[in-house]
């Protein structure tokens, strides 16, 4: 990794296990740097995240620190091949830090866990849901920053659907009804209706993949739904414990990585599965609001 540059988040989870499995030897950083005849200097970066490890680098340094596990030393030497690799949304002058590092995770993850009580995950939106999403902003956005914006979106929906990646999704039953409220407005978008059957059309279609399970929370459900705003969770490895999550805000995204937060990230998304409709109860309550025969917020 160049000098100056951020740390990526595969460079940095790489450095976490690395400076785990030292700690777990009883191994300090001057016996890491004598492994690999580098400086104390060289591990700390290295576990930091602000330089990246070679694979021979990671293949020594796992053998000081006695793991024999095949699996687990493939498993981060493919990390240390892979946390410099250019990805395919730095091309889009667009995507800014914050959402970068969102892409980076999901790209990596082999579960995602989504919670949306105002809408749906990217991964769930229609082209034209997107678009007024993006531009219903209070920051009016040049045209070709939409366009920018929207192919983004397409490409992550394209590449979590055919990775088959495990995704988990919890919305709250108004983003779903709330789509149909004849006496909404909107100048910028006189297709609104449209655009909302659009929408549930499209989730619909989603759901029908093998690694997609969607479910809704009943309405009634508030102070469920009100505990958190959204939230996405990551796991990377074949462990079902939740390894990082993002809240998205306005401007900014944070990534949550501390243990104790994770746990709790974990036990509120189940909470909130559990008190959920199955997911094929879910589809018949989206198809039935389509419909116009639905129970209108109350599954």
């Amino acid at each position: 990794m160049p000098a100056g540059r951020k740390p990526t988040y595969r460079s940095k989870r790489l450095g976490a296990l690395l400076k785990q499995y030292r700690i777990a030897a009883e191994l300090d950083q001057d016996d890491a740097a004598a492994a690999i005849k580098g400086s104390t200097t060289k591990i700390s970066r290295l576990e930091s995240g602000h330089v990246s490890a070679r694979p021979l680098e990671v293949d020594v340094l796992l053998t000081r620190y006695g793991i024999k596990d095949d699996l687990e030393r493939a498993r981060l030497e493919k990390l240390a091949m892979e946390s410099t690799k250019r990805g395919w949304w730095l091309d889009f002058r667009s995507v800014k830090d914050g959402y970068a590092e969102v892409i980076a995770l999901e790209r990596d993850a082999r579960r995602l866990c989504s919670w949306y009580p105002n809408g749906f995950p990217g991964a769930f939106q229609s082209d034209g849901y997107m678009e007024r999403i993006i531009t219903s902003g209070p920051k009016k956005l040049p045209a070709e920053e939409i366009a920018e914006l929207i192919e983004v979106r397409r490409q992550r929906r394209t590449r979590i659907v055919d990775s088959g990646v495990q995704l988990s999704v919890v919305v709250w039953a108004p983003a779903i009804t709330g789509l149909f409220d004849d006496n909404a407005t909107d100048d910028a978008h006189p297709d609104v209706h449209q655009t909302h059957q659009e929408q549930l059309e499209h989730v619909l279609t989603m759901c029908e993949a093998e690694n997609v399970s969607l479910q809704v929370l009943p309405e009634h459900a508030v102070v469920l739904a009100g505990m958190s705003a959204q939230f996405t969770a990551y796991t990377f490895d074949a462990a079902a414990d939740f390894e990082a999550v993002t809240i998205e805000g306005l401007t900014t995204c944070q990534v949550i990585e501390e243990a104790e937060d994770l746990s709790s990230y974990m036990n509120l998304f189940d909470a909130l599965r559990s008190a959920a409709l199955p997911p094929d109860a879910s589809v018949r309550f989206i198809r039935e609001t389509l419909e116009g025969t639905g129970s209108h917020g109350h599954p």
